[in-house]
């Protein structure tokens, strides 16, 4: 069974209308981003890429997660947005499957790109920023839910 589906293109379009027009998002600006619609908590997790890498600290993130995503849903969809690449929707409750590496398809851990995890109300969720090395939760909800089971790599700038 496959947990990891691809969004729809009503899905996928009306997520990143979401993003753009509500949050705000302009990818590549120059300026620190800021979501002024939702609350917001900006963790900056640059130390940990390179030679700051650190596995346990890759896991225990990603457990959380989805322990936070189970919390905010109650057998509903997070919708996985990755820029411009292909998108997805899976079941926080389900097992799901992981790529050759182990990894999940969209990782939490931002390697690179622009990922966004939503709930599928697009009422609460994050902002990875694999460009400038941060993680945004947005909405009362996820932040709420990641303070009960905070990820080692979390320390507020």
């Amino acid at each position: 069974m496959m947990n990891w589906t691809p969004l729809t293109e009503e899905d996928e379009k009306n997520a990143w209308r979401f993003i753009y027009e509500t949050l705000l998002f302009t990818p590549h600006a120059v300026e620190k981003v800021v979501f002024p619609k939702l609350s917001s908590v900006r963790y900056n997790i640059s130390k940990y890429y390179n030679e700051g890498f650190k596995e346990d600290y890759y896991d225990d993130l990603h457990s959380k997660a989805i322990d936070a995503f189970k919390e905010i849903t109650a057998n509903n969809l997070i919708f996985a947005l990755n820029f411009q690449h292909q998108s997805y929707s899976f079941n926080p409750q389900l097992p799901f499957e992981k790529d050759e590496f182990g990894e999940w398809l969209i990782p939490f851990f931002p390697n690179g790109d622009y990922v966004f995890f939503l709930t599928a109300d697009l009422k609460s969720g994050a902002f990875c920023d694999g460009i400038n090395g941060e993680i945004f939760l947005l909405g009362e909800k996820i932040i709420a839910a990641f303070e009960k089971n905070r990820p080692l790599i979390f320390t507020i700038d």
